[in-house]
């Protein structure tokens, strides 16, 4: 069964004028925003509420009760969507400078790093104040993700320069290390040991590329993949981790491959029905959620099965990523 969590018509997105309309469409939510439902519940925004919070648009809102819940963090153009877990219910925004373009989360401590430009700022779980605000060496920076092991901090930056930064325990400055064999660099993950993947494209050709460092290891390599195929200059290479697996997706598809002494040997695909230009994914157990910026909503799929969503959330501009704060302790 699929559950679909939709907006207004994009018609009416674009013709908005009205406070009620445009909160609608901003909220990214279905007549619930408005005092309906979702998905046959009762609403849980009521009108009130969202018009008071979002008519201020200079501030971060959450409602209250939210750090008791688990929170899906979503980046959309100029400001990151805040749901609450398992139903996906809109429970408050943050207001960011820049982009955002990338966002991770720290198993331990809950909390959300969201990247801005040169600035990763850091909030704690259904916080709205900063905690923390780092700064990458680049002005691209794009993804970023923690090692469950140590607490450090990886960045990305897309190019000039292409690297990617290491904030011990999440604290500045960082490491920079140099990223071979490739020409454009997206996403990153840890595994379970610590080890650090990079994703991203080679050039000429625009192949699909894996950088791989290990763990107390002082420069990265390239990780061989077998049965890599080429993409167009304009996809985007998302990655993550399963507890087994790298798993690397673009476009409408993700590919499972396991790794051992530099090569990569793919074992399965997901395929994500009704995803375009996917990337900044986020995987749980049996769960993975898909920011798909072609489609401008974000996707619920099971894994490793993929095919048809099992819920949507639309009403986006430019979903870029997504991750989970789970409450702590749990």
């Amino acid at each position: 069964m699929t559950t679909k969590i939709s907006s207004t018509s994009r018609s009416a997105q674009r013709s908005a004028l009205s406070l009620s309309g445009w909160l609608c469409a901003a909220l990214a939510l279905t007549p619930a925003g408005c005092g309906g439902h979702i998905g046959g519940a009762p609403g849980v925004l009521p009108e009130q509420t969202a018009r008071r919070e979002y008519s201020d648009s200079t501030r971060s809102w959450m409602l209250p009760g939210t750090k008791r819940e688990d929170l899906l963090y979503v980046a959309d153009a100029r400001l990151v969507r805040v749901y609450a877990l398992p139903k996906a219910k809109l429970v408050g925004t943050l207001k960011v400078s820049d982009g955002p373009d990338g966002e991770c989360s720290s198993a331990s401590t809950g909390d959300i790093f969201i990247v801005e430009g040169p600035t990763i700022v850091e909030y704690a779980h259904g916080g709205t104040t900063p905690i923390e605000t780092l700064n990458e060496s680049g002005d691209d920076a794009w993804s970023c993700a923690v090692d469950a092991t140590t607490g450090n901090l990886a960045v990305t930056n897309v190019v000039d320069p292409l690297e990617v930064s290491i904030f011990p325990g999440a604290t500045g400055p960082p490491t920079n290390y140099d990223l071979p064999g490739m020409a454009l660099a997206y996403d990153c993950v840890y595994d379970d040991s610590g080890d650090l993947f990079v994703a991203g494209l080679t050039s000429p050709g625009y192949a699909f590329a894996l950088d791989e460092l290990k763990k107390g290891s002082s420069s990265l390599f390239t990780v061989e993949l077998k049965n890599i195929g080429k993409t167009s200059a304009s996809a985007y290479a998302g990655l993550a981790w399963d507890s087994k697996y790298v798993v690397l997706a673009s476009d409408t598809d993700a590919y499972r491959y396991k790794i051992h002494g530099g090569v990569g040997t793919p074992e399965g695909a997901t395929v994500f029905k009704g995803a375009s230009e996917v990337y900044g994914m986020w995987l749980g157990l049996n769960e993975i959620i898909v920011p798909s910026d072609g489609t401008e909503n974000v996707l619920f799929y099971e894994y490793p099965a993929g095919g048809n969503p099992t819920k949507t959330i639309t009403g986006f501009s430019q979903p870029r990523a997504a991750t989970v704060s789970k409450v702590s302790g749990r």
